[in-house]
């Protein structure tokens, strides 16, 4: 028997364990964590009566209220026990934070699902507004009709909200094209923008040369003429396109007159054929930035060079410009992390958004990743200017540790199962079993463990009984008494999915979203029951 100090121990890990976790505690995970205290030496003299007191400790504690769990927590000083805390995005200073007076957004494009680098970019943002008790906005940047698709918007909705980001406003950019318009118009009308009729490659040749074209002097009455005449449909696509009045001899690229408003007459998702002419990045992001009351934004350095130009703008506007922080592309390693290449990989392939071999967060949901594993992946990239790469296990590896914390079930799996006969004639086995399965890929001649049944060693088509009390050392290993084929579905465009078998007994306990650890395969979620259809997670 244990002492009572030990008791004590394994009393003060259940009570620890139900009040922070809010749920009933499971006795082989009691035993795990017991097995790593100062209880473990009396446990290990009889291990057999050990499991046995562990198991009546569990049960006592799982069946108190909730008060009682409480106030035994309090009084034997557990919540003195300091939890480690958890890392927190550290962000940059910046200027002009005001508490309460924060305003931050995001800007997706509504032209594909989400993947992990828009949960990034999204709650850097997300995150700094609420540090600040500010507001934060997503701000759908749908202003090219060729790429914004109607189902695209819910997508995108629905995986920031699994991400547990509320967003204070949701808006659209094509809800501001009035507006756009008007400071557009503004614009011509101050000479700082400019109706171009050249073809692109003139264009590309003239800004190559840094040479003027003949647009330039056009007079602000035949520039406001020609933009009519492209608001209305006047003028094809190609034909003619609005740029800003810069200066042609900069040195940078990006202040040689840049295009901000084209023709195109397509059908847009949310306003059809309403618009003729839509603004590029550096006008519609900074007009909708100001006017919205935004004051900082975190964005990807792929932008930087831009923000000369949206300064510009801004000024030229009457605007105060936010404060914004470019940071560096975090280089995911063993996954994709690039919307267009997804994109790329779903138009060529014939894939779906959700399928389990992407990095869309409706694939990783799918698979039964955990949407705090992948803010704790955001913690762990960080924020820079300097690139950087992460490994794609350390994302699963955050989603292991969760998982565990649930105590997910355990369920036999076999990927070719055998039927094999069993020998036990000392009786040491509590329950009679006389034949059942086992993978057919499990070594003879070499002692394993089957939880249930015993300590086991294989000779052909036999299981002998060699003992039940835990050996330390041996590999736990699948057996069924009966076994049901399932499909897996995998990460892998080569092996799409897969047929395996798994306990039969176990199989008719779970239900659709069950997330569990198939043994010899790793954590897999259920999605369809009725079909027997599995999609793995990770190792």
């Amino acid at each position: 028997m244990l002492s009572n100090e030990s008791r004590n121990v394994i009393e003060n890990i259940v009570i620890k364990y139900r009040n922070n976790l809010k749920e009933k505690q499971d006795p082989e995970k009691v035993f795990k964590v017991a097995m790593g205290s100062e209880a473990k030496a009396e446990i290990l003299k009889d291990m057999q009566a050990s499991k046995t007191l562990i198991t009546e400790i569990v049960n006592d504690v799982n069946s108190w209220p909730e008060a009682k769990v409480l106030s035994e927590f309090e009084k034997r000083g557990l919540k003195e026990e300091k939890e480690k805390r958890k890392k927190t995005l550290v962000f940059p200073k910046l200027e002009n934070v005001v508490d309460g007076k924060v305003v931050t957004a995001y800007p997706p494009e509504p032209s594909k699902y989400p993947h992990i680098g828009h949960a990034y970019a999204c709650l850097i943002n997300y995150l700094y507004a609420k540090q600040n008790n500010g507001k934060f906005i997503i701000r759908f940047e749908d202003t090219n009709p060729d790429l914004a698709k109607k189902d695209y918007y819910k997508a995108q909705l629905d995986g920031y909200e699994w991400l547990g980001i509320k967003a204070d406003q949701v808006i659209y950019a094509s809800d501001y094209m009035d507006l756009i318009y008007s400071k557009l118009e503004k614009l011509i009308e101050l000479r700082k923008a400019y109706v171009c009729t050249c073809d692109a490659e003139t264009t590309r040749k003239n800004r190559e040369l840094k040479q003027e074209c003949d647009c330039r002097s056009h007079s602000v009455e035949q520039n406001i003429k020609m933009w009519q005449d492209m608001k209305s449909g006047k003028v094809n696509k190609g034909e003619a396109s609005v740029r800003l009045a810069i200066d042609m001899r900069s040195p940078q690229g990006e202040m040689r007159d840049p295009v901000v408003m084209r023709i195109n007459q397509n059908p847009h998702a949310r306003t059809g054929t309403k618009y003729k002419a839509w603004p590029a990045y550096i006008l519609q992001n900074t007009i909708i930035d100001c006017e919205t009351g935004v004051t900082h934004r975190f964005r990807s350095k792929e932008f930087e060079p831009f923000k000369p130009v949206q300064k510009l703008i801004a000024k030229w506007l009457g605007y105060s410009f936010p404060q914004i922080f470019e940071f560096a592309r975090v280089n995911l390693v063993g996954g994709q992390a690039s919307g267009r290449k997804l994109r790329e990989q779903v138009e060529s392939g014939g894939l779906g958004w959700d399928n389990p071999a992407l990095t869309t967060l409706a694939s990783l949901r799918r698979r039964g990743f955990l949407p705090e594993s992948i803010r704790e992946f955001v913690d762990k990239m960080g924020i820079s200017k300097t690139e950087s790469t992460i490994e794609w296990s350390v994302l699963e590896s955050m989603n292991r540790k969760l998982l565990a914390q649930r105590d997910v079930p355990k369920i036999s799996a076999f990927e070719s199962p055998v039927k094999i006969k069993i020998s036990d004639p000392n009786g040491l086995m509590k329950e009679k079993i006389s034949e059942g399965y086992i993978d057919e890929s499990l070594e003879s001649g070499k002692e394993f463990r089957i939880k249930h049944l015993g300590n086991i060693v294989r000779e052909k088509n036999i299981l002998n009984v060699t003992g039940t009390d835990p050996k330390p050392g041996l590999t736990i290993v699948s057996f069924s008494k009966a076994t049901e084929d399932v499909k897996l579905l995998m990460p892998d465009f080569d092996e799409p999915e897969k047929k395996i078998f798994i306990d039969k007994d176990e199989f008719s306990k779970l239900k659709d979203e069950d997330i569990v650890t198939l043994q010899g395969i790793g954590f897999c979620r259920l999605e369809n029951k009725k079909d027997k259809v599995f999609v793995f997670g990770h190792k």
